[in-house]
């Protein structure tokens, strides 16, 4: 991507500022740092992001992105497929379906598990004889960004599907009478992710270990995923919101000091938000939070939260 851009919209934290400081009194210099930071806290919410690639139309996303976001469009528009690897609930869907807005493509995604089958790609044929294709299926055929989702949980018969698909192009459909050979449209992205690089996880239960000659797939286009704080940080939406938000961020800085097998992700950030904004107890959400970890766990991840 070779020439992806991506532009912030600086300037209205600058008009924003301009207004704010019209308001204040020219005595009153002391407002100045405050106003500073209010604006930037309130334009990392507001501003739009411009992505250009090359060869499409400008679009504008208007959430913020993930910080992973222009690496991940460039591996995809280059080699038209990646691999996003990082812990559970750290926004890798979200990365995902954003890459497909940002190219103006459909999206769709699976979760893996050991009991989909090969028709959960490839369709299946009901007993009247007709044939029911897949989201992957329309996508692969169409064009649009597919992920598959807890890929180191995946059967491996649905891996060859897979791998098939990626090495040679096409898909056959035995269901599909009329027209048994799906062929990848130009504008298909693969993304598959997953909570270990295929090497199995000592803290994700289930998590197979992936085929070499599936791997090599992603060789290059492997894209480590991480909690982004600063994305979550724009989720408050009042003081009170940052200081939950400053608060899992201590326990998820608690959990790996202490080198915790536990995850604090930004799902349970914005569950908790909703929580909160529901009405619930902040007591009785980290109470929820903390159910069935130990009390050695919980005595270190609270530390001096």
């Amino acid at each position: 991507m070779n020439g992806i851009k991506l532009d912030l919209g600086q300037d209205i934290g600058t008009v924003i500022k301009d207004a704010l400081s019209k308001i204040v009194n020219e005595d009153k210099k002391i407002f100045t740092d405050a106003i500073e930071t209010l604006v930037q806290e309130e334009v990392q919410k507001l501003r739009p992001t411009k992505v250009v690639i090359p060869g499409r139309p400008i679009h504008i996303l208007k959430q913020r992105t993930h910080k992973q976001f222009r690496i991940t469009a460039t591996l995809c528009n280059i080699s038209r497929q990646c691999m996003l690897v990082g812990p559970a609930g750290t926004g890798k869907t979200t990365l995902a379906a954003q890459v497909a807005k940002a190219a103006n493509l459909n999206f769709a995604a699976i979760s893996c598990s050991a009991g989909m089958s090969e028709a959960h790609l490839t369709g299946r044929m009901l007993f009247n004889g007709e044939y029911v294709s897949s989201q992957f299926v329309e996508i692969f055929e169409n064009g649009g960004v597919f992920l598959f989702d807890e890929i180191d949980a995946a059967d491996p018969n649905t891996l060859l599907v897979i791998n098939s698909a990626l090495a040679n192009g096409y898909i056959n459909l035995v269901n599909r009478k009329d027209k048994p050979v799906a062929k990848r449209h130009g504008d298909t992205v693969i993304i598959v992710a997953g909570n270990s690089y295929g090497t199995g996880s000592d803290i994700y239960h289930g998590r197979n270990y992936l085929d070499a000659a599936f791997l090599d797939r992603f060789a290059l286009t492997k894209i480590e995923v991480n909690y982004d704080e600063e994305l979550e940080k724009s989720f408050g939406a009042d003081i009170s919101d940052k200081l939950v938000i400053g608060k899992f961020h201590q326990f998820r800085a608690n959990v790996k000091n202490y080198e915790i097998k536990r995850t604090v992700s930004t799902r349970a950030i914005i569950d908790a938000l909703m929580q909160k904004k529901a009405g619930l107890s902040m007591q009785g959400i980290y109470d929820r939070f903390f159910q069935g970890w130990t009390p050695e766990e919980i005595m270190k991840t609270k530390g001096d939260a």
